[in-house]
């Protein structure tokens, strides 16, 4: 008799058991399914976004930017919808500019990046470059570019190198007495239209001098040479050369700059 109780007993909870995981089971797929179907931004889909990250000179914003511009090693920014002051990812561009999120769901999303400003009289030196873009389709693949700018020195590949010569006049400038490559003499460089220079080094003992880490744009090398009174009130002339750096990795040789002393 007790022998049977129990056995009974044991055929309901098994029941009760079944019952309760088919409702488990059936929970889990309504929930699966549901998240599959959201339009919520963020991970978890299948869509991606990928592009590229190119960086020009802020001091020579006309520069055309090429292939060879993409910005290495920089963040790249994702937010999720459109708040403000607040991102939920960020990568760094590969050794090529290029960066991808993958694995997003479909949603509003904007991508950024920090540039110096090149528009308006921002008193931040560096401000958001911002695109927004929508995933439409669970499979899409967006591609988006951003385009930043950085100082014409600032992680530049190019050098501008020259050497000095000194002319040694007499009292009046009506001969010279010698000529000899300047050491440690001042050299300038300007970027841009800057309105004064933006560096400023001293040749070597041989007169040589190198402005090394250089972006695509102009510049003008420039120093300060005596004059005769009569052709510069203050007895100082500037003697300037102008540049262009058109491509990356690009050694420009200057002429000689040639100033006089007495």
């Amino acid at each position: 008799m007790n022998a049977k109780i129990i056995r009974i007993k044991k055929s309901n909870n098994s029941k009760l058991m079944k019952k309760n995981y088919i409702f488990l089971l059936f929970g889990l797929l309504v929930f699966i399914m549901i998240n599959s179907c959201s339009k919520d931004p963020g991970p978890g889909g299948r869509a991606n976004v990928k592009g590229k990250l190119f960086s020009g000179n802020y001091h020579s914003p006309d520069v055309v930017l090429t292939a060879e511009d993409g910005e290495p090693d920089e963040r790249i920014y994702l937010v999720y919808g459109e708040k403000e002051n607040a991102y939920d990812k960020d990568v760094r561009t590969s050794h090529d500019g290029s960066f991808q999120f993958p694995f997003l769901r479909q949603g509003k999303y904007q991508i950024f990046a920090y540039s110096l400003d090149t528009v308006s009289e921002s008193s931040s030196p560096m401000v958001p470059v911002i695109k927004s873009f929508e995933i439409t389709d669970s499979k899409q693949q967006i591609e988006i570019d951003l385009t930043v700018f950085r100082a014409a020195d600032k992680d530049g590949s190019s050098s501008i190198k020259g050497k000095v010569l000194v002319k040694k006049y007499n009292f009046n400038f009506s001969q010279i007495l010698s000529q000899y490559n300047g050491s440690d003499e001042e050299v300038y460089l300007k970027f841009g239209n800057e309105p004064s220079f933006s560096k400023r080094i001293r040749t070597s003992y041989d007169g040589n001098y190198e402005f090394k880490g250089l972006r695509k744009g102009k510049y003008k090398v420039f120093s300060y040479s005596k004059a005769p009174s009569n052709s510069s009130p203050s007895g100082t002339v500037t003697v300037v050369m102008d540049v262009e750096i058109t491509t990356n990795n690009q050694v420009i040789n200057l002429a000689d700059l040639v100033i006089a002393k007495n």
